[in-house]
Formats: structure tokens, sequence, C-alpha cells
């Protein structure tokens, strides 16, 4: 038997089986669907993690925290650094001696701010706080947009996302739909004195902005940034430039994404707390991976119940055609032939579900991210929203339709060898 008289056979029995063709086509596009949207979710977060990771400079941070107490003393032969480790702390000496690391690029030392919101007109702000010294601001990668530097100590500079993520006091004020302007303008913001403690205290202070950030990663393009000491008298213990230890975290460049982990190995020999993105990045890439594992196995419950009605649509199909298998038998068509026919016929159904069940995941994907993007795009500060909630990769789609065909393949097994099997003698006898 040709192809093409086989695929035109098979055409004919599946005109013959109408609706029953239609109802077992419906299961295998909902199981396709549901491995594909389920899948989609996943590949989506995945990729707007990459895609934040990726963001200028997040591939070579790493973020270097107290002191571990419980760290083991260090080895006579270790760096020059280390031999400071008898008093360890993030301070301005600190800094200078990180620098000296060999593979170290950059370094800036940050002391985070109490900030619960800010205000600007009738819109309401919740910002990341940090005060800097801004001599070291630019030379670690920060770039302005627009602006300049702050040169006192009421003067602050916003990250790219802060006015767009804004949200009006009153939802009805004439501004609510708007962005606004924050450049030469000024802000109120309140500093929290005390947080976690019974004698927490918020003050307002006015502040100028006079520069915004280029885009860079999630945090920076929410944060206020501050020069160090901002807050000293009106919130004490806020931020201070004359503590002992100004910093809560000094952010380190490395000079190149290979050096990230002899940084934080060097980092962690002199007894401190060091987390690279890098890090951060394969432990949620292997989470996420976990998480579209569980979702492609709750998908899969469906492809194999739609198995199951390719296989009970062929079976019956075999029964209602035994004669004429017998027939075909009498007429020499082999036992592989005939087997090869309702392999055909039930692999046809699986891509005819495959399709269609792609197609509706694509066009239910599209309305999604359109419909939801500036949702997304407000709670995760943009990323999702640009990227999209849901992605189907083209290899996914390929991986779809074939993984559904393969399906109906081993569904219409059974029954294909049974057909196989048949006497053409009790075959042409059955009613």
């Amino acid at each position: 038997m040709l192809l093409r008289d086989l695929l035109g056979t098979v055409a004919v029995n599946l005109r013959r089986l109408r609706w029953r063709l239609a109802l077992t086509v419906l299961g295998v596009l909902v199981g396709t669907s549901s491995v594909l949207l389920l899948l989609s979710l996943g590949l989506g977060v995945q990729r707007a993690l990459d895609d934040s990771f990726t963001q200028v400079g997040v591939a070579t941070r790493v973020m270097v925290q107290p002191p571990d107490p419980t760290a083991p003393a260090p080895a006579a032969n270790t760096t020059s650094m280390v031999r400071h480790r008898a008093t360890p702390s993030l301070d301005d000496r600190a800094v200078r001696r990180i620098r000296m690391l060999e593979g170290v690029g950059a370094v800036i030392g940050r002391s985070d701010l109490a900030i619960p919101s800010f205000t600007f007109g009738d819109c309401q702000g919740t910002p990341v706080g940090a005060g800097v010294r801004f001599a070291d601001f630019e030379r670690f990668g920060y770039k302005l947009a627009s602006g300049r530097l702050p040169t006192s100590e009421h003067e602050c500079i916003v990250g790219a996302d802060v006015a767009k993520n804004m949200k009006p006091v009153r939802p009805d004020a004439p501004e609510a739909t708007k962005t606004p302007v924050l450049l030469d303008r000024r802000l109120t913001v309140s500093l929290l004195a005390g947080a976690g403690t019974a004698n927490a205290a918020s003050t307002d202070v006015k502040v100028r902005v006079v520069g915004v950030l280029r885009p860079m990663d999630f945090e920076t393009d929410m944060s206020l940034f501050f020069p160090l000491g901002f807050g000293e008298d009106t919130a004490a213990g806020v931020a201070s430039a004359s503590s002992d230890v100004p910093y809560t975290s000094i952010l380190v460049r490395a000079a190149s994404p290979a050096a990230v982990p002899a940084v934080v190995t060097s980092l962690k020999d002199a007894g401190y707390g060091a987390t690279s993105f890098a890090d951060q990045a394969s432990s949620l890439s292997t989470a996420m991976l976990l998480v579209q594992l569980a979702l492609a196995g709750i998908g899969g419950i469906t492809l194999f119940v739609s198995a199951l009605g390719i296989a009970n649509t062929m079976t019956t199909a075999i029964l209602e055609r035994t004669r004429e298998i017998g027939i075909m038998m009498a007429l020499g068509a082999s036992r592989g032939q005939i087997l090869a026919l309702f392999l055909t016929e039930s692999a046809v159904i699986g891509v005819m579900g495959g399709v269609t069940g792609l197609l509706l995941s694509v066009g239910i994907a599209a309305i999604a991210n359109s419909l939801l993007a500036e949702t997304v795009s407000n709670a995760t500060g943009g990323t999702l929203g640009q990227v999209g909630l849901l992605y189907i990769p083209a290899w996914l789609a390929v991986f779809a339709v074939v993984f559904a065909g393969s399906i109906g393949l081993l569904a219409g097994t059974v029954p294909a060898v049974r057909a196989s099997r048949l006497s053409p003698l009790q075959a042409i006898r059955h009613e």
C-alpha cells in the first residue's frame, strides 16, 4: 500500500467517525492546551527572571552583609584583607579593603533607610530607600538618564520606575491616570526611626529630586538614593555618616561574571556574608524547574485521559469494521498494512488534537498577556508585563504537537495489533 493510498484511506475512515472523532479530538485538545498553558506560565516567569538577571550589572554583582560570627578563623596564608578580620565591620575601611581584592571592579556601601512611603501631590509611592556616598555612585555603574547627583542632604535621585509605580491617594484625582514628573520636584518622604521596636516613629522630610537613573535592575529602578547621613537630625538611628558601622550592606561589582565565584570566596574567607546574584538566579531557576515539572505532571493527567479516549474510539471503530478488515485481508492486505492503517488513524487523531490545542493555547496566551499586561507589570515592577506572563516558545509548540501525536500512536497500538491479528475468514463472517 502506497503512502498516498494509506493517507487517503485514513481520511475516508476518519470522516466516517464524525461526532465520535470530534469528541476524541476535543479530549486531546483539552489535554494539550492544559499542558501548554501550565508550562507557558512557568516558562513566562522563568524568562522574566532570566531577563531580570541579564539587566545591567546584575550578573557581576555581589552583596556583602555583616560578618558571620560563626565563621571559622581564616588560615594563616590568606589574603591581606583577611588579616584585618579581628574586628571586621561594614565601614569605609572595609570598602577600601574589598577594592583591593583581585577580581573586584567597583564597590559601594549603602545604608538602608526605613521609608514606608513618600508623596508628591496626590500621588504616593513605596520605594526602597538607601543612603550612599555619591563619589562611588557612577564608578559602580549607576548612570543618570537626566539631572545631576545630589550635593546637599535634602536632595535625592530616583530610580527609573519610581514615578510610574506611584499610586493616586484619591482614585478620582485629575492626575490619577498620569505618570508624575519628579525631576526638580519636592517630595515628602516619611522616615521611620526605630523600625521594629515599640518606639518606632515616623517623621516627614521634604527633599528635592535632582536626578533620575537609567533603567537597571528591579530594586534600583524602585529606589530613592540619598547622601549618606540623610535623616540623621530628623530620624536618628535611621542612617548616620558618623556611625562606627555606617553601612547595612556593601555592594561589590566583579570585573567579570567569571570572577564572581572567586570574589565571593574571598569575602567569605574574611568572615563576611557574601551572596552573588548569580547564586540567587541559580536557586530560583532550580525552583522554577521543579514548578514546571509539577505543572507538566498536572497537565499530563488530562493527556492520559485523552489517550484513553483515543483507545476507546479505535477499539469501537475496529469492532464496527471487522468485516471490512476481513475483506481487505482477503484481497491481499498484509497484517503489517492493517496495523499501519489503524496506527496512522490514531496518530492523526492525536496530531489533530495537538494542533488545535496549540492554536487555542496561543490564542489564550495572547489574550491573557494583553489583558493582564498592565496589572502584572504593576505587580512585578514591569518585568513580567514586558515579556509576557504566558510564554510559548517554538520548541514547546513543536513538542506539544509531536507529543500529542505520540500519545495517539501509543493509545492506538493495542487496538491496531488486535485488528492485524484477526482471522480473515472469521472477520468476513462477523455480523
